[in-house]
C-alpha cells in the first residue's frame, strides 16, 4: 500500500470512530425527521430519503460541529434543494459502485471531456453528480462514508476562467448541501501546463480542501486502481462488467496516450492556446523548448515597457550626442 493510501485509510479509521462516537446524535436527527409535522409533502418525501442515510446525517453533523439543531436544519435545507429539477445530461463522473475498496467509494472523471463546456452547462451536471454520489454512498449501507475521485487532466485545455466561476460557486452553493463527501482528489496527467489553473484553484479553495488534492505518480495510481478493481465473480452482472472494463483499461488508455505522443498527432502550433502542452511540439520534451517558451512569455509580458524604454533611451542618446556635437556660436 502506498503512502497516500495509508493516509486515506488512517483518516477513514478516525472518521468511522467519530461516527460511532456520535451515533446517538445521528439517531436524534433521524428521530426528529421521523416525527416532523410539515405540510409540504414533497419535502417530507425527501426527508424520508435522507432519514435513512446515516452517512449523510453524520457529514452534516460534522460540518456543524455536531450541533444537532443546526444539522437538522441543514438536512431540511438539503431536502428542499433536492426538489429543484435538473436537466438530463450525460454524467460527468463515473461511479465505480462495484469497487472493492475497503474505505472509500471510487469515482472517476476526465477534464478533457468537459473543458469546452460553459459554466452554466456544468453547474447542473455537477449538482447531479453530487446527488448521484450521495445516493451511491447511501447504498453502501455505511460501508463507505466518503468517496475518492480519480481526476484525469491529461489532454484538458487549461481554462482559468472556468475555475474562477465554478470553484467559488461550488464552495458557496454545493458544499453546504453535500458536505464532507470527498475524501481526496487524485490528479492524473498533471503537467506544468496546468500549473496556472492549479494556482488559481488553490487560492480559491479553503485550506482544508487543498490538502485533499493529491498528485500521486502513475505507478501509485495504477496500483490503487488494481486494488480497487471489482473482485472476480462467477456470475458477474452487466454493471460489474462495465466497471471492470473501465478500471482495467484505464491504465492501458494512459499508456497508449503516452506512446502516441512520440509522433505528431495534431497540427496545432507549439504555442497555440489550444495546445495542452503549450510550448512543446507533439512528442518533444526538450529543455531548450522550455527556455524558448519562458523567454517568449517574458517578452509578451514586458515587450511594451521594453519598447517604451528603448524609445526613451534612443531619444536621450540623441539629445546627449547633439549637445556634444553642437558648435558654440562666436
Amino acid at each position: 500500500m502506498d503512502e497516500f493510501e495509508r493516509q486515506l485509510a488512517e483518516k477513514n479509521a478516525r472518521l468511522v470512530e467519530l461516527y460511532e462516537e456520535h451515533l446517538h446524535d445521528i439517531q436524534w436527527v433521524q428521530a426528529q425527521l421521523n416525527t416532523r409535522d410539515s405540510e409540504n409533502v414533497d419535502v417530507d418525501e425527501h426527508d424520508d430519503e435522507l432519514e435513512s442515510d446515516g452517512g449523510f446525517i453524520f457529514r452534516m453533523l460534522r460540518k456543524h460541529d455536531f450541533a444537532r439543531e443546526n444539522a437538522l436544519n441543514g438536512v431540511r435545507n438539503a431536502a428542499q434543494r433536492s426538489l429543484d429539477p435538473l436537466p438530463t445530461h450525460e454524467p460527468i463522473i463515473e461511479i465505480l459502485e462495484q469497487s472493492s475498496s475497503d474505505t472509500h467509494l471510487v469515482c472517476t472523471a476526465s477534464l478533457a471531456q468537459i473543458s469546452s463546456a460553459t459554466p452554466d452547462e456544468l453547474k447542473p451536471r455537477i449538482l447531479a453528480a453530487c446527488r448521484d454520489i450521495r445516493a451511491a454512498l447511501a447504498r453502501r449501507n455505511g460501508h463507505n462514508l466518503q468517496f475518492v475521485l480519480l481526476l484525469d487532466v491529461q489532454g484538458a485545455v487549461p481554462a482559468p476562467s472556468l475555475a474562477y466561476e465554478l470553484v467559488p460557486w461550488y464552495v458557496r452553493e454545493v458544499h453546504p448541501v453535500f458536505p464532507g463527501m470527498c475524501a481526496a482528489v487524485l490528479v492524473r496527467g498533471y503537467g506544468w501546463a496546468h500549473a496556472g489553473v492549479w494556482a488559481v484553484v488553490r487560492r480559491l479553495l479553503p485550506a482544508s480542501a487543498v490538502t485533499r488534492v493529491l498528485f500521486p505518480t502513475a505507478t501509485e495510481l495504477d496500483a490503487f486502481l488494481a486494488r480497487s478493481a471489482p473482485p472476480p465473480s462467477s456470475s458477474p452482472s452487466t454493471h460489474l462488467t462495465i466497471d471492470t472494463t473501465h478500471i482495467q483499461h484505464h491504465s492501458s488508455h494512459q499508456h497508449r496516450s503516452s506512446t502516441s505522443a512520440s509522433s505528431p498527432v495534431s497540427p496545432l502550433a507549439p504555442r497555440s492556446h489550444l495546445n495542452p502542452t503549450y510550448g512543446y511540439r507533439p512528442g518533444r520534451r526538450r529543455k531548450r523548448d522550455l527556455a524558448r517558451t519562458l523567454l517568449h512569455l517574458w517578452l509578451l509580458r514586458w515587450r511594451k515597457k521594453m519598447a517604451a524604454w528603448s524609445v526613451f533611451g534612443v531619444i536621450w542618446m540623441l539629445l546627449v550626442l547633439s549637445r556634444r556635437l553642437r558648435v558654440p556660436v562666436t
